[in-house]
Protein backbone atom coordinates (compact mmCIF):
# COMPACT_ATOMS: atom_id res chain seq x y z
CA UNK A 1 0.00 0.00 0.00
CA UNK A 2 1.75 3.75 -0.79
CA UNK A 3 2.77 5.67 2.11
CA UNK A 4 0.64 8.63 3.28
CA UNK A 5 2.14 12.03 2.13
CA UNK A 6 1.63 15.29 2.52
CA UNK A 7 0.49 17.38 -0.38
CA UNK A 8 0.42 21.19 0.78
CA UNK A 9 -2.73 21.56 2.84
CA UNK A 10 -4.22 17.49 1.97
CA UNK A 11 -2.38 14.23 2.88
CA UNK A 12 -3.14 11.56 0.87
CA UNK A 13 -3.32 8.11 1.83
CA UNK A 14 -4.22 7.01 -1.47
CA UNK A 15 -1.53 8.32 -3.71
CA UNK A 16 -0.71 5.69 -6.50
CA UNK A 17 -4.53 4.21 -6.67
CA UNK A 18 -7.20 5.12 -9.49
CA UNK A 19 -10.09 6.64 -8.69
CA UNK A 20 -12.65 3.70 -7.84
CA UNK A 21 -10.10 2.11 -5.39
CA UNK A 22 -10.24 6.05 -3.96
CA UNK A 23 -13.37 5.42 -3.47
CA UNK A 24 -13.87 2.43 -2.48
CA UNK A 25 -11.50 3.35 0.38
CA UNK A 26 -12.86 6.93 1.03
CA UNK A 27 -16.94 4.67 1.83
CA UNK A 28 -14.97 1.86 3.56
CA UNK A 29 -13.28 4.30 6.25
CA UNK A 30 -15.95 6.69 6.41
CA UNK A 31 -18.50 3.76 7.11
CA UNK A 32 -15.33 2.42 9.59
CA UNK A 33 -15.76 6.04 11.65
CA UNK A 34 -19.54 6.05 11.43
CA UNK A 35 -19.58 3.25 13.42
CA UNK A 36 -17.06 3.86 15.65
CA UNK A 37 -18.88 7.14 16.32
CA UNK A 38 -21.39 4.63 18.52
CA UNK A 39 -20.12 4.08 21.81
CA UNK A 40 -21.19 1.06 22.67
CA UNK A 41 -19.62 -0.36 19.05
CA UNK A 42 -16.76 1.63 19.85
CA UNK A 43 -16.24 -0.26 23.67
CA UNK A 44 -16.94 -3.81 21.82
CA UNK A 45 -13.80 -2.73 19.77
CA UNK A 46 -11.61 -2.02 22.50
CA UNK A 47 -12.71 -5.18 24.40
CA UNK A 48 -12.16 -7.60 21.54
CA UNK A 49 -9.00 -5.37 20.80
CA UNK A 50 -7.74 -5.98 24.70
CA UNK A 51 -9.54 -9.06 25.72
CA UNK A 52 -10.69 -10.92 22.68
CA UNK A 53 -11.84 -13.70 21.12
CA UNK A 54 -14.95 -13.26 23.32
CA UNK A 55 -19.01 -14.50 23.23
CA UNK A 56 -22.07 -12.05 22.31
CA UNK A 57 -23.12 -13.22 26.21
CA UNK A 58 -19.52 -12.31 27.93
CA UNK A 59 -19.61 -9.03 25.75
CA UNK A 60 -22.65 -8.17 27.39
CA UNK A 61 -22.01 -9.33 30.73
CA UNK A 62 -19.13 -6.54 30.38
CA UNK A 63 -21.05 -3.41 28.78
CA UNK A 64 -23.85 -4.05 30.52
CA UNK A 65 -25.95 -4.48 27.58
CA UNK A 66 -28.72 -6.95 26.26
CA UNK A 67 -27.50 -9.78 24.18
CA UNK A 68 -29.71 -8.59 21.20
CA UNK A 69 -28.26 -4.96 21.14
CA UNK A 70 -24.61 -6.78 21.93
CA UNK A 71 -25.62 -9.04 18.31
CA UNK A 72 -26.71 -6.50 16.65
CA UNK A 73 -23.63 -4.04 16.58
CA UNK A 74 -21.60 -7.42 15.96
CA UNK A 75 -23.26 -7.96 12.73
CA UNK A 76 -22.72 -4.30 11.54
CA UNK A 77 -19.45 -5.08 12.54
CA UNK A 78 -19.40 -8.23 10.26
CA UNK A 79 -20.48 -6.20 7.43
CA UNK A 80 -17.91 -3.26 7.80
CA UNK A 81 -15.41 -6.76 7.71
CA UNK A 82 -14.02 -5.65 10.81
CA UNK A 83 -14.80 -8.87 13.71
CA UNK A 84 -14.53 -12.19 12.34
CA UNK A 85 -16.45 -15.16 14.52
CA UNK A 86 -15.86 -18.81 15.01
CA UNK A 87 -18.89 -21.27 16.27
CA UNK A 88 -18.28 -24.23 18.09
CA UNK A 89 -21.33 -26.36 19.02
CA UNK A 90 -23.56 -23.40 20.84
CA UNK A 91 -20.93 -20.84 21.26
CA UNK A 92 -20.00 -18.06 19.01
CA UNK A 93 -16.61 -16.05 19.89
CA UNK A 94 -15.43 -12.81 17.97
CA UNK A 95 -12.45 -11.35 17.64
CA UNK A 96 -10.79 -8.26 15.10
CA UNK A 97 -9.93 -9.59 11.75
CA UNK A 98 -7.06 -7.07 11.38
CA UNK A 99 -5.61 -6.50 15.35
CA UNK A 100 -2.91 -4.69 14.84
CA UNK A 101 -4.02 -2.18 12.80
CA UNK A 102 -7.33 -1.46 14.67
CA UNK A 103 -5.19 -1.09 17.84
CA UNK A 104 -3.00 1.43 15.93
CA UNK A 105 -6.28 3.27 14.86
CA UNK A 106 -7.91 3.37 18.18
CA UNK A 107 -4.06 4.12 19.88
CA UNK A 108 -4.26 7.34 17.17
CA UNK A 109 -8.09 8.39 17.76
CA UNK A 110 -7.34 8.29 21.61
CA UNK A 111 -4.31 11.07 20.47
CA UNK A 112 -6.66 13.26 18.30
CA UNK A 113 -9.00 13.47 21.17
CA UNK A 114 -6.50 13.84 23.90
CA UNK A 115 -4.60 17.00 21.67
CA UNK A 116 -8.05 18.01 20.91
CA UNK A 117 -9.19 18.56 24.76
CA UNK A 118 -5.83 20.22 25.73
CA UNK A 119 -6.67 23.29 22.52
CA UNK A 120 -6.69 26.63 25.45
Amino acid sequence: MPATRSTGSQISCTEGFDRSTHFVISTRGSRLCRLLGNPVTYQLVVLLDSDGPLAPSKLAKLTGRQISTISSHLAKLRGADVVRYDTRGKETRYWLKHKSEMRGFLKTMERVVEASANVD
